[in-house]
């Protein structure tokens, strides 16, 4: 049986890491006034089959609207990436350590991201092999080449919604 990786991911307003607790999991969210929202990206991450996974490899993440408009384009903007490797090095976060049995978990963070309107987004994840040695602004640059030669890996969608005045 060949490997094969799975991606899984949840959207969610809070996420405790003391605790290990998802808080208001969704699929639609309200801004504030600015028309910004706070909210976290847990991506489960787990392997089936006998033969051992990459050593490494790096998840990239970026967010655009689901929909394209009139002249076929997406706003949208990259998150930032989330590495994971294969066997317990020294010197490495246990949580993202992945073999062919085992299955992990990641959190990504944001604060204050802009919607600039009401409609449906989406997340997409990318995957390339690697490390996350760099900065963002390179990793940004990589990840936009890595999205028209690596395949989609998983994908997310829901609903932003602006304050009721």
């Amino acid at each position: 049986m060949s490997y094969r990786l799975n991606v899984n991911m949840v959207l969610c307003q809070k996420y405790n890491n003391e605790t290990k607790t998802i808080n208001k999991i969704f699929n639609e969210i309200t801004t504030n006034d600015k028309h910004e929202v706070s909210f976290s990206i847990i991506t489960f991450v787990n392997g089936v089959g006998y033969e051992q996974p990459e050593e490494r490899f790096v998840l990239h993440y970026f967010l655009g609207e689901k929909n394209a408009d009139y002249q076929g384009k997406r706003l949208g903007l990259y998150l930032g990436a989330t590495g994971f490797y294969r066997n317990n090095q020294e010197g490495y976060d246990n949580e993202r350590c992945l073999s062919s049995t085992d299955n992990t978990f990641a959190e990504m963070a944001f604060e204050n991201v802009p919607f600039l309107k009401e409609t449906e987004y989406c997340i997409e994840v990318y995957k390339a092999e690697g490390t996350l040695e760099e900065d963002y602004e390179t990793l940004r640059e990589k990840a936009q080449k890595l999205k028209e030669t690596t395949e989609l890996i998983s994908y997310v969608s829901f609903n932003v919604n602006y304050p009721k005045m």
